[in-house]
């Protein structure tokens, strides 16, 4: 593990969590190793239901959300989310092999912070998610490695 990832000085268990929603065992599978190695605690569910049930854990701190789901849809959990005064205020990444200009802007329309498309590199990943965890992140902050710029959702 490398000081960058233990900076906050907290320990691993004392962090806030990650909820990855994501239907593909193997893909879910990768993006927690990933995530575990970075010390991240990841919390999983595999449709737009199991998602909202468990985003209102406690110490979930934010919402990794595939858009192609079983059930409902990515897009639908986030708005579901935002409608939510328990859940409106968890930050969102959409992860998706869906890349078109029009998918990305559903996303953000539908209250994601950030659109990421798949496949998406461990860099990224780890950026993207140490970005939504951060208390003072800054909208339209994010950098990513080696990708296309993410598409921010402005703020008022």
């Amino acid at each position: 593990m490398t000081d960058e990832a233990k900076s906050d000085g907290k320990k691993p268990t004392e962090r806030l969590g990650v909820l990855l929603v994501e239907d593909e065992p193997d893909s879910a599978e990768l993006m927690r190793a990933i995530l575990e190695m970075d010390s991240h605690r990841v919390v999983e569910a595999r449709n737009g239901e199991e998602a909202l049930a468990r985003a209102g854990d406690s110490g979930i701190g934010a919402i990794l959300l595939d858009v192609m789901l079983p059930g409902i849809d990515g897009f639908e959990v986030c708005r579901r989310l935002r409608a939510d005064p328990a859940t409106a205020h968890l930050p969102v990444a959409f992860l998706s092999a869906k890349s078109r200009p029009e998918d990305r802007a559903a996303g953000l329309e539908a209250g994601g912070d950030v659109y990421l498309t798949k496949p998406i590199s461990r860099a990224a990943l780890i950026q993207a998610v140490r970005w939504l965890l951060d208390p003072h992140r800054e909208p339209g902050s994010l950098p990513t490695p080696a990708s296309p710029p993410p598409q921010i959702r402005p703020t008022s």
